[in-house]
């Protein structure tokens, strides 16, 4: 079961392999060699945050944005 680019797995082997999305100052080859690249990067919560910009046709935060605030309650760091 899993809602959007979130999953709920009792395994890494089941869960969904994708690309990470980059931030501006990363490179695809930094996640080439990793065979779960999506675990430590935390896939899910960039892939929501990518969507959110999208919807509300931010092109670039770091310029349009002054001010975020953030609630993660399941934040796992």
């Amino acid at each position: 079961m899993g809602v959007g680019t979130g999953t709920d797995t009792m395994r890494l082997a089941d869960r969904p392999f994708g690309r990470v999305p980059l931030t501006s100052w990363e490179k695809a080859s930094d996640y080439a060699d990793l065979k779960y690249p999506g675990v430590h990067s935390f896939r899910a919560g960039r892939a929501a945050g990518l969507e959110a910009y999208r919807m509300a046709g931010i092109t670039n935060p770091n310029r349009q944005l002054d001010f975020i605030e953030l609630h993660d309650a399941y934040a796992s760091s």
